[in-house]
């Protein structure tokens, strides 16, 4: 047993050494208003919550390139979307061609540039995408570990928290430990951050809440807005949303407020609202 004063020195020198060049911690969001609540720190869980085929893996997706342009060797687990579908997203997002276009070859000469590109950089980026409906937690270790190992893993994303089990009372409990073994097993043990997806009910409300919120360092509450929204505050102000509900890692919003995005879900980009709405509406996920 020591005392903590024995142990200041070590502390701040680990605390100096999680500083980049700019001086934050771990790897900025894509999006630079997030940036003033967190940053994907190594060690760290974000949760990203929300309905069903509302743009959560849009969001993950775009994480995910902004990560590996940024150099950052990158995860993608994928519980949905096998290689191909999620290719065809990415290109979108890369080459700015609508996914359409893509699918049935009827792009234009200049478009077929940019895809030449968006693939020439693909073909060489540090990026993993595993199409994995279900898995093991010791099989998601291993991969963990191995990419720690093989290419200085320095971003994961999984793709989503869920279960397959009938009984609410066993996938409760199958989720928060899934959750847990997420932040503690993979991220705190191979020091490495994860941005992973959650499920939202109809009601705005995640199954085992309890225990997913209480696991996560932050919880992202992420949904489209209302038309009525979107004519209140004006399309500069987007057509989505996004709550920080929980912040274990600093401020977090009320649930009157939000950050405001645009989601162009032809060419699967997400870009941060021109201006954020002055009178926040409350967030009821």
């Amino acid at each position: 047993i020591q005392t903590f004063g024995s142990q200041v020195k070590t502390l701040w020198n680990e605390v100096c050494s999680r500083r980049n060049e700019s001086g934050i911690y771990g790897v900025p969001s894509k999006f630079p208003i997030l940036s003033e609540y967190f940053t994907y720190e190594p060690g760290e869980l974000i949760l990203l919550c929300a309905r069903m085929k509302r743009g959560k893996s849009a969001l993950m997706m775009n994480e995910a390139i902004h990560k590996l342009k940024m150099g950052v060797p990158t995860l993608y687990i994928d519980t949905e979307m096998s290689s191909r579908l999620f290719y065809e997203r990415m290109l979108a997002n890369i080459a700015q061609v609508d996914v359409k276009r893509i699918k049935n070859g009827k792009y234009s000469y200049e478009e077929e540039q940019k895809l030449a590109k968006a693939n020439e950089w693909l073909e060489t980026a540090p990026f993993v995408h595993m199409y994995l409906p279900s898995t093991t937690d010791e099989e998601l270790y291993s991969i963990h570990k191995i990419l720690k190992y093989k290419m200085d893993l320095g971003f994961s994303v999984f793709d989503y928290i869920k279960g397959d089990v009938a009984d609410s009372s066993s996938l409760y409990n199958l989720l928060g430990a899934r959750t847990n073994f997420l932040k503690n097993n993979i991220a705190g043990d191979l020091n490495i951050p994860i941005l992973a997806g959650a499920q939202l009910n109809r009601n705005g409300q995640i199954s085992d809440s309890d225990k997913l919120l209480r696991y996560c360092s932050v919880a992202l509450f992420w949904r489209d807005k209302t038309v009525e929204e979107v004519q209140r505050d004006g399309l500069a102000s987007g057509n989505y949303c996004l709550n920080v509900a929980l912040n274990r890692l600093g401020e977090q919003q009320t649930e009157e407020e939000f950050c405001d995005f645009m989601f162009d879900g032809n060419k699967m980009t997400i870009t941060e609202a021109v201006q954020h709405s002055k009178d926040n509406t409350p967030f009821n996920g």
